[in-house]
């Protein structure tokens, strides 16, 4: 397979304008339900992961083991017997990943998540949940 680094570019660079077109969105609609502020939330999440329309779920976790799966060019089932904390206290890569994306989305809506409560953060909605009180104060 042959990479196409043209395509490449011009797939990030339009995951990545979706990425922000859906981040305004969900700070213009306050007003708006629950769902459909996760059903935004959760396209964001797929445009900073690349993923393609039927790799999108409600899981966050899943959605980033299906991005680390592919950057790494192995299955799910594969990371999934691979990715274990290292010697040295290193974390797993979809943890590194999942933390990573949380920082993102403090960073971009302009907020503190609770650092206790991510670890148990799971789906998208529990995301929203936790997310919408914060985004509301300001």
């Amino acid at each position: 397979m042959e990479l196409n680094v043209r395509e490449m570019a011009g797939r990030l660079k339009q995951k990545k304008e979706t990425a922000e077109s859906l981040l305004e969105e969900i700070r213009s609609a306050l007003e708006k339900s629950p769902e459909e502020i996760a059903g935004k939330l959760k396209q964001y999440i797929a445009a900073k992961l690349l993923l393609s329309e039927a790799e999108i779920s409600d899981n966050i976790i899943e959605m980033v083991r299906i991005n680390v799966a592919k950057a790494s060019h192995m299955t799910v089932e594969q990371l999934k017997e691979m990715d274990r904390p290292g010697r040295c206290g290193s974390a797993p890569a979809v943890l590194s990943k999942r933390v990573l994306l949380y920082i993102d989305i403090q960073k971009q809506l302009g907020i503190t998540l609770p650092a206790m409560e991510l670890p148990e953060i799971r789906t998208v909605q529990e995301l929203t949940a936790m997310i919408l009180p914060l985004i509301r104060k300001q």
